[in-house]
């Protein structure tokens, strides 16, 4: 503390109680040349009290004492380090409860997680988008512990953008998702006339983008991951991880939907009715025999098979993510391989291998042939075509190895 402000704890002597013997402790503070003293609600004896240094001589008496010092102080530095100066009306607003924190000042992770709640809430926003959230601020967490408001700059941004591809080794596309969530959540409090500027705004940081749109497996590449699925212990979390990848790449569901996945979704045709999470547009999948294998070997054992029994053991994405990781990097596979990947590498290859776009559109979910066209509204027949064609089995098919010459 500056030596114009001093804090230290008083036993009121003149005020020693007949009954208990006890007096009332103070706490006296002068800042430059006012002096005040303020009551603690504690008590102690002369015989209690240490006289020399002005405080409890044991605990528990003492700890409490030293408490009631250090947060005066720490909200007199606090007051210090964003006022020019103080004076001894800082100090009555602490012991009255009139102090209140600054807006710039308050906590940048209260209103983040208050923001998640509300849009969790609202019930309007996917499991997958609400996970990105949440994702978002445990790495900003990680990245910096504390951050009030007035600490969201431009520098900010930049020092997070490299925690994330350096430490937690998010490419483009997941750094990307991580900017928009953060830059929501600060528009949000813009427009609630928060004192906060905006770090993405125009000639402010530029939010990388992945090309993970761009990215799909080939045939060869898909088929080294699938022979490394006999190398994992069965019933563990990362044969389950690889196997749901399998399944993605197989059918073209995004990862969410896969998680949430039950029997009663596959009907006696063994097609796959699935409202998507994210569009709440429905999907009609025929799976390839490989995401049949998948499911038969990595279902949750557990289950009854009941129609509302979900089919796959629940892993929080980031779990499943991380095994994914650990196992691409077993094959020399050099691809940032993500879970979204396995639905561009099914409906890339659908499309290499001549099945129309409307019949990829309806396996996909998707409304718009023209939103099929990034990852390379009709009825079940014609998925049904497809599953009776040789294509539906043949655009997975394990190439052959080619003979050498004599």
């Amino acid at each position: 503390m500056p030596k114009a402000i001093s804090v230290y704890a008083s036993l009121r002597t003149d005020k020693i109680s007949k009954k208990t013997k006890q007096a009332p402790i103070h706490i006296r503070v002068k800042v430059y040349r006012e002096e005040a003293r303020f009551p603690t609600d504690l008590y102690a004896t002369r015989e209690e009290w240490d006289f020399t240094k002005q405080l409890p001589k044991k605990n528990p008496l003492l700890t409490a004492v030293k408490n009631s010092i250090a947060k005066l102080e720490q909200h007199l530095l606090t007051e210090l380090a964003t006022e020019s100066e103080i004076s001894m009306q800082n100090v009555r607003d602490f012991y009255s409860g009139k102090r209140k924190t600054k807006p710039e000042h308050e906590d940048f992770y209260e209103h983040f997680q208050r923001y998640i709640d509300k849009k969790e809430k609202g019930g309007n926003v996917s499991e997958g988008t609400l996970n990105i959230y949440n994702d978002t601020l445990k790495f900003l967490k990680e990245f910096r512990s504390k951050v009030k408001i007035s600490d969201i700059s431009i520098e900010f941004v930049e020092d997070f953008d490299d925690y994330l591809a350096t430490v937690r080794n998010n490419a483009g596309g997941g750094r990307e998702n991580r900017h928009k969530k953060l830059r929501a959540v600060i528009l949000h409090l813009e427009k609630r006339k928060y004192p906060i500027k905006n770090p993405y705004g125009h000639g402010g940081f530029t939010i990388p983008t992945g090309n993970v749109r761009d990215t799909y497996l080939t045939i060869e590449e898909f088929h080294k991951l699938r022979n490394l699925v006999q190398t994992l212990p069965p019933n563990s979390v990362q044969r389950q991880a690889l196997q749901m990848f399998i399944f993605a790449c197989s059918t073209g569901m995004r990862i969410g939907d896969i998680q949430s996945l039950r029997w009663g979704e596959i009907n006696q045709k063994g097609l796959i009715h699935k409202v998507q999470g994210k569009t709440k547009n429905k999907a009609i999948i025929h799976p390839h025999t490989y995401a049949i294998e998948a499911v038969d070997d990595a279902c949750n054992k557990e289950s009854k098979g009941a129609s509302e029994d979900l089919i796959f053991k629940f892993y929080s994405q980031n779990t499943l993510r991380e095994h994914l990781h650990k196992i691409v990097k077993k094959t020399d596979i050099e691809k940032t391989v993500t879970y979204h990947v396995g639905r561009h590498t099914f409906a890339t290859l659908l499309e290499h291998a001549g099945v129309p776009r409307p019949t990829i559109a309806t396996m996909l979910g998707h409304k718009s042939i023209d939103t099929t066209a990034i990852y390379t509204k009709l009825d079940e027949q014609t998925v049904e075509t497809f599953a009776q064609s040789e294509v539906s089995e043949t655009f997975l098919a394990k190439p052959k190895s080619k003979k050498k010459p004599k």
